[in-house]
């Protein structure tokens, strides 16, 4: 029996590595906001990837030496009680103070990210222009976009910490997935040019979809059933947006800043 759950906790973990979507793009949305874009954003990306993976790892090794295995009485107070362990109650205290600011600067982030790419989106005619694409006459700041951004942080207080994963998870996965076939459809279109290899983009980005398609399935029944009907509302107005793709679709322009 231990043998035969052994891959399945081990994919379980992997689908955790989703969480670090956010985190890179939380860089690339204020790209029009950063001086030297072009050279400083991948930097960005790069460093995100490299120091997170980097956490990731010595946080995850540190806790196999405190707590041998993968079982918790409660996932929700894993870190808190992981701290007792580790350095006592004053040690415990001052890592979840850490801890709470951390998680408001996070917070905030996100909702600078968030809203200045609802903006950008607005203003491209992808959303509503009248809200989304609107700023303050003052501050030249996305006030509904910031408001709507906090309104859905509010809304999701009560959901668990395991419904909140599975949801980012479904998003980077979606994307992942996206990213895969995006880069197979180019090879189609410009399989008969020279230097575009069918090993680098027919053979490894199918590999990936398939991966990131099976994790996928891995994730609840909620954030599967509200994850694929956000994706089908997007659909939906796409397919409005473009009167049934009579039109072109609408591109967003990274060249404009606030």
């Amino acid at each position: 029996m231990e043998q035969r759950e052994q891959p399945r906790r081990h994919l379980g973990g992997r689908r955790h590595r989703g969480l670090l979507l956010p985190g890179i793009r939380r860089g690339d949305q204020l790209s029009e906001e950063t001086r030297d874009a072009r050279r400083t954003i991948p930097r960005a990306v790069v460093l995100v990837i490299a120091i997170g993976g980097l956490l990731f790892a010595a946080v995850a090794y540190v806790m196999q030496l405190v707590h041998p295995g993968g079982v918790f009485e409660d996932p929700e107070v894993v870190s808190y009680a992981m701290s007792i362990e580790v350095g006592g109650q004053k040690f415990a205290d001052w890592t979840n103070m850490a801890g709470i600011v951390g998680g408001f600067a996070s917070g905030l982030a996100v909702q600078l990210s968030s809203s200045r790419l609802l903006y950008t989106m607005g203003r491209d005619g992808v959303l509503p222009k009248r809200f989304f694409g609107a700023l303050h006459p003052r501050t030249r700041t996305p006030v509904l976009c910031l408001l709507l951004t906090g309104a859905m942080c509010v809304l999701g207080l009560d959901i668990s910490l395991a419904t909140a994963t599975s949801f980012i998870n479904f998003g980077a996965f979606l994307a992942f997935t996206a990213v895969n076939a995006c880069v197979v459809v180019y090879f189609v279109r410009h399989r008969g040019e020279g230097g575009v290899k069918v090993l680098g983009y027919v053979v490894a980005p199918g590999l990936g979809a398939c991966v990131t398609i099976y994790l996928m399935t891995r994730l609840s029944a909620v954030a599967l059933t509200i994850g694929l009907c956000w994706l089908a509302a997007g659909g939906a107005h796409l397919l409005w947006l473009t009167r049934g793709f009579s039109r072109p679709t609408p591109e967003l322009s990274m060249g404009e800043s606030l």
